[in-house]
């Protein structure tokens, strides 16, 4: 990680950070190492301020900031939309222990690397979670051990039970809950001899034992988290401190994938993005890092990429398929 100082816009120098290295590919995650590095390096008066529109880093913020000593603010939205949260505020609200199972939890019910469970969303799983706290120390152990732990399975087996028959805690293998709701929904009717199979969809059904063990195996394996979710009414919303007491730390993946208008060059681009961001002491404009050997790149080749576009200095012309642009890997590299 490179720490860029200007002078007053006329003269730059440049230094390695070495405690900002890391091995992690997603922004998300790396936008909370750098959260950490400045309250390691600020005062306890000082506010530091994540700015970044998705709701992932939230997670993380109240799961891996709980003992900074800075007041954290997240910094999210566009337009009319746009607000501040205190994550101290809301941690003290939801529950620490809670906010330590948080991204677990996303990694569990569907993230990058694991499937999602059908029709149950992210919301009916928090409600879950929070009406029986005793599954939060299951959440809390998943990716501190490289294995299974039978018990651990056990209880997570449990609560995807729950997850599709919440009003019954009778059943607590999911292969008798999977029979069960295969009989009730397409059992024959009364009078019939066979249900039809018209439009049967089995991918309602909870999956088989032996999909759930390398489920959670691969959890283990690839724990992301990351999360995409999680609808609140809490209202932390707060004012802006003054710019004197503020470090900011920018997704700048987010800021790069929000730009409509753009300019001509790319040098117009970089001096485009420089004005967007807030005037402070220290701004962090983190992005993604691409390894060819990993989870993530795996999943993006198999979705498909786009033709590499070279960069080859500040007066190369921006693509106008933005988007396009900033679906290959290369190309986000070269910018």
């Amino acid at each position: 990680m490179r720490q860029i100082t200007s002078m007053y816009g006329i003269s730059t120098h440049t230094d390695e950070i070495e405690e900002l290295n890391s091995s992690q590919e997603e922004a998300d995650t790396r936008l909370v190492l750098h959260c950490l590095h400045h309250a390691s390096h600020l005062s306890e008066n000082n506010t530091i301020v994540v700015r970044s529109p998705d709701t992932d880093v939230f997670v993380l913020l109240l799961r891996f900031t709980q003992l900074v000593k800075q007041r954290v603010l997240f910094d999210t939205g566009v337009g009319n939309k746009r607000r501040l949260l205190d994550i101290h505020g809301i941690i003290a609200e939801v529950g620490t222990q809670l906010c330590l199972a948080l991204p677990a939890l996303h990694a569990f019910i569907g993230c990058d690397s694991t499937s999602a469970f059908v029709r149950r969303g992210k919301v009916t799983p928090l409600k879950l979670l929070q009406k029986h706290p005793e599954f939060t120390d299951t959440f809390m152990q998943l990716g501190l051990s490289p294995s299974v732990e039978p018990q651990l399975f056990e209880d997570l087996e449990h609560f995807v039970c729950l997850m599709y028959r919440s009003t019954s805690t009778s059943i607590t293998d999911i292969n008798k809950l999977r029979m069960e709701l295969f009989l009730q929904k397409f059992s024959p009717k009364s009078g019939e001899l066979l249900s039809s199979y018209n439009g049967a969809d089995l991918s309602i059904l909870p999956s088989r034992r032996p999909s759930g063990l390398r489920k959670t195996n691969l959890l283990y394996n690839s724990l992301a988290h990351r999360t995409t979710w999680l609808r609140s009414d809490l209202t932390h919303m707060v004012y802006r401190p003054p710019l004197e007491q503020v470090s900011y730390i920018i997704d700048g993946n987010a800021i790069l994938h929000m730009q409509t208008a753009l300019p001509n060059t790319f040098a117009d681009l970089a001096e485009s993005l420089y004005h967007q961001m807030p005037k402070a002491e220290r701004v962090d404009f983190v992005t993604n890092t691409y390894h060819p050997l990993s989870i993530k790149t795996n999943e993006r080749q198999r979705r498909g990429t786009t033709n590499t576009y070279l960069i080859k200095g500040p007066l190369t012309n921006v693509p106008r398929d933005w988007k396009q642009f900033l679906s290959n890997d290369v190309n986000k590299t070269q910018l």
